[in-house]
């Protein structure tokens, strides 16, 4: 049987967390789950380090500079550290509604 390491993650990006070093990128991303306990809602946050490579250190470095900081990313765990294979930043979709 073949062993699998692969993680798939969606979060924000924690802009105070992103430290650049040579060709790589090491940040925190924010991941929430709402579900209920007992009739009430909760909130679970996880907060998971990420690091990112080469090409997709720059990627990062210029998707943040334009405001982006949702994420999923793609990627295989590394002892406590996930390591980005693909990280995907989340459109700022605008609508434009007319009223008649």
């Amino acid at each position: 049987m073949n062993n699998m390491n692969k993680v798939l993650i969606e979060g924000k990006i924690l802009l105070p967390s992103v430290n650049y070093v040579n060709d790589d990128v090491y940040f925190t991303i924010r991941t929430t789950r709402f579900y209920k306990k007992d009739g009430k809602g909760v909130t679970d946050e996880q907060f998971i380090p990420i690091k990112a490579e080469s090409k997709l250190c720059e990627l990062t470095r210029t998707k943040l500079a334009a405001g982006r900081n949702e994420v999923r990313i793609e990627g295989r765990l590394e002892g406590l550290m996930v390591v980005a294979q693909f990280i995907e930043f989340k459109k700022d979709y605008v609508t434009d509604v007319s009223m008649v």
